[in-house]
């Protein structure tokens, strides 16, 4: 009896699956052509054929084609994809938003993105537009608007609009916390504020 029970739930988890892959599919899909469809993100289907991805509309017309080696789903509008081993991104009408000539990509914080070119960091916005080159040896979001980048051994703290609050001065810049980030210069800790002036432990 017990084999029998766990038959009938086998059977019913794989006909459940089942029945929510094929609602997926748009209908009347020819998917013999497709190795996968995807669920549908940003009004659009990513699917893989011979290998490559595109993406097509609710009605399955391909309106992307599967030019890349690797594709996300579309989010905000937005999704990376990847040639050659290189990553970049496209708006949902195929749209270069960055070309496709990046090591990586982060996902986007607060409309921030840190992204890497050859090894160097820096950060875009969801326009595409570079508000720091990546000529940083490393980077991170220090708050929801305020980066922290390194150059050599020493760091910063940038705006998201890219404006500069600090020099690249620090040992350590620790991300913020109740609008305080801890730092070290010379083997001194203080904190500072999110203009970059200093609040406690100053010398």
């Amino acid at each position: 009896m017990y084999w029998k029970i766990q038959w009938t739930l086998v059977c019913l988890l794989i006909f459940s699956a089942s029945v929510s892959a094929q609602a997926l599919i748009p209908a009347g899909i020819d998917t013999a052509q497709y190795q996968r469809i995807f669920q549908l993100s940003d009004n659009l289907h990513r699917f893989q054929r011979a290998g490559h991805f595109g993406y097509m509309n609710r009605g399955g017309k391909e309106v992307i084609l599967p030019e890349y080696d690797m594709a996300q789903d579309f989010e905000k509008g937005l999704a990376k994809v990847m040639l050659h081993g290189k990553i970049g991104m496209i708006d949902t009408l195929g749209g270069s938003i960055l070309p496709i000539i990046y090591d990586e990509i982060w996902e986007f914080r607060n409309g921030i993105a840190m992204l890497m070119l050859n090894g160097k960091f820096g950060f875009v916005n969801q326009d595409g537009h570079i508000i720091i080159p990546p000529i940083y040896d490393a980077g991170q979001h220090a708050s929801d608007s305020i980066l922290v980048v390194r150059k050599g051994l020493l760091s910063g703290y940038i705006s998201s609009t890219g404006t500069a609050i600090t020099p690249i001065k620090f040992e350590i810049a620790e991300p913020y916390y109740d609008g305080q980030a801890r730092v070290r210069v010379e083997g001194i800790w203080f904190f500072i504020n999110a203009q970059g002036v200093c609040v406690r432990g100053c010398q």
